[in-house]
C-alpha cells in the first residue's frame, strides 16, 4: 500500500497572534483560486484563546545557524525588532533573552508557544520546543523528523515560574 498522499491532498497551517477590540471575530475562510469545489477534512481543527499576559515575543532569527550534527542544538540568535518593515516582532515583559533564544516563565502557567524553522540544504530535521532543554519530556512539541525545507510547531505547554522555552533541532 502506498502511504503517500495523493496529490489532491494539500495541508497547510496558519498561526499567530492578533489583537481584536471588543465585538470583533476570528473565523476561518477558505479559498482556491483555480478550484470551485473542495473538501475540508474532517481532521482540521480551529482554535483562538485569549491571553492576559505581561510577558511574550515575536521573535525572527538574526542569522542563519548551521547545525551538522545529530545532537540536539538549542537554535540562538534571535531578535524583536528588525528593518525592512517585518510585521509581528516585538518583545513584551522581560521572559524572552533574545540572545540565548529562551523564553522564562515568570508565572506557574499554560503557555502558548509556535515557532516556524525554514532550513537549507537539510535532508533530514527533527526539532522540539523544549521546556529546560529536556528534549524527551511528555510535554515537548515536537516534528517527526522531515524531509522538508520548513516545518513548525504550534500548542499550549505547561510551564513552572522559571522554566524556560527554547527551540532545539537535529539532524538524526
Amino acid at each position: 500500500m502506498d502511504s503517500s498522499p495523493s496529490s489532491d491532498y494539500a495541508d497547510f497551517s496558519v498561526s499567530g497572534l492578533v489583537e481584536l477590540q471588543s465585538g470583533s471575530f476570528v473565523s476561518v475562510w477558505m479559498y482556491a483560486q483555480d478550484d470551485i469545489k473542495f473538501t475540508v477534512s474532517s481532521q482540521s481543527g480551529f482554535s483562538c484563546v485569549q491571553l492576559e499576559t505581561a510577558s511574550g515575543f515575536g521573535a525572527d532569527l538574526a542569522s542563519s545557524q548551521s547545525v551538522a550534527s545529530s545532537v540536539w542544538t538549542e537554535v540562538v540568535g534571535w531578535e524583536t525588532a528588525g528593518a525592512g518593515g517585518r510585521a509581528g516582532l516585538f518583545a513584551l515583559g522581560v521572559g524572552f533573552d533574545a540572545s540565548t533564544g529562551r523564553f522564562t516563565a515568570s508565572l506557574d502557567a499554560l503557555y502558548f508557544a509556535a515557532v516556524h524553522l525554514a532550513t537549507l540544504s537539510a535532508d533530514n530535521v527533527e526539532a522540539v520546543l523544549a521546556v529546560n532543554a529536556a528534549v524527551d519530556r511528555a510535554s515537548v512539541l515536537s516534528s517527526p523528523p522531515l524531509e522538508s525545507d520548513s516545518l513548525g510547531l504550534t500548542g499550549m505547554i505547561s510551564m513552572g515560574a522559571g522554566d524556560y522555552l527554547s527551540v532545539m533541532i537535529r539532524s538524526p
